[in-house]
């Protein structure tokens, strides 16, 4: 239940939050105390809420980064599929041509020899013409 727009940590959440109080421990005592006027318990308080705000900003870009790849990758999928299932009915087509051209060499073959044996060179010579769009 969201009260008054605020919404509760998930566990995840709290867990990112416990490694970032573990780093920012370590960063305290090993820094942090220095940089602030006084380095006591307030300053430690101020300090961390800017470390915590800090953090999550990263935690927002890197999600947000990581969902338009994956966006990124789903709309690759999709379009490799698309180009998968066109390449195959182009090679189909593809074959289907060799196919027809084998068919009309074979067929082409056997009316040339056909004519030959009648001497009709001039009626070989226009059938060639037409079969290769030339009228």
């Amino acid at each position: 239940m969201i009260l008054g727009g605020v919404k509760p940590y998930t566990q995840a959440e709290l867990d990112q939050q416990a490694i970032w109080a573990d780093e920012f421990a370590q960063w305290w005592e090993d820094e942090g105390q220095y940089q602030r006027a006084g380095g006591g318990q307030y300053e430690r308080s101020f300090a961390w809420w800017a470390w915590l705000d800090r953090e999550q900003s990263k935690q927002a870009i890197i999600d947000n980064l990581k969902a338009q790849l994956n966006n990124m990758e789903a709309c690759y999928i999709g379009i490799k599929k698309i180009n998968d299932e066109q390449s195959a009915i182009i090679k189909g087509h593809f074959a289907a041509r060799q196919d027809m051209q084998k068919r009309v060499d074979a067929a082409l073959e056997i009316t040339k020899q056909g004519i030959r044996k009648q001497g009709g060179d001039y009626y070989l010579e226009k059938l060639e013409q037409a079969l290769k769009g030339d009228q």
